[in-house]
């Protein structure tokens, strides 16, 4: 996974394993789809060639798109940037379907006083290096969000 650290990855995958025993309890059993609001995994692959895996969310109060874990998987056999850009292409249009601010916000979900809470976490590198590659400049790395 190009631009992202070991431990990134190990740690995102952790994450990923939790929220998808999560959906699969509340969601695999009896068919029923989540909504937006709801955290949601997705894999993104190509054949068996996994490009992404992210789990979303549309923060109804925040109207914003809540991203608790981005892998994003550049193959060497397909063009630069490839699952980046792809993941990146499905941040956006989730942002936009979702009728949100389109304002993605990169979070992880904390324990304090008993109670689970959002706070900011790290844009992932990815990202950063695809940006920096296309020659945007994103104003609000340091805030883990990316804004219209």
């Amino acid at each position: 996974m190009s631009g992202q650290s070991d431990h990134f990855v190990r740690e995102s995958m952790a994450k990923l394993l939790k929220y998808l025993a999560r959906y699969n309890s509340e969601y695999s059993v009896d068919g029923k789809l989540p909504k937006a609001y709801v955290w949601r995994p997705y894999r993104f692959a190509l054949k068996d060639i996994v490009l992404g895996r992210v789990v979303i969310r549309h923060n109804r109060n925040d109207n914003t798109v809540d991203v608790a874990v981005c892998l994003c998987e550049d193959h060497p056999d397909f063009e630069d940037h490839n699952g980046t850009k792809f993941v990146c292409a499905f941040l956006l249009s989730e942002a936009f379907m979702c009728g949100s601010s389109m304002t993605i916000r990169f979070v992880k979900e904390e324990q304090v006083e008993g109670e689970t809470k959002l706070q900011l976490d790290k844009m992932p590198d990815a990202i950063i290096e695809y940006v920096n590659y296309l020659g945007v400049k994103l104003n609000h790395i340091s805030d883990a969000r990316i804004t219209p």
